[in-house]
């Protein structure tokens, strides 16, 4: 679903998340930003949602973040 979305517009980055079935509390953020799809864990805690060390208090916040710094490293 990814690499067909990269080749309708190579321009965006798209990504999507999901549920890590056997990880409870665990998503993955998947994302394609040039070939190689890449995936990452976001964990659901009491505090928020955390995400490279970041807590974020609603999926929108994480979704704008990740979408000014999906290139940063960790």
């Amino acid at each position: 679903l990814l690499r067909e979305e990269k080749q309708q517009n190579p321009a965006r980055i798209p990504y999507f998340l999901c549920v890590a079935r056997q990880m409870p509390g665990r998503f993955t953020l998947g994302y394609l930003p040039h070939v190689s799809i890449r995936h990452e864990f976001v964990t659901v805690t009491p505090a928020g949602i955390r995400f490279r060390g970041r807590v974020f208090q609603k999926t929108e916040d994480l979704v704008r973040w990740f979408k000014q710094h999906f290139n940063d490293r960790k």
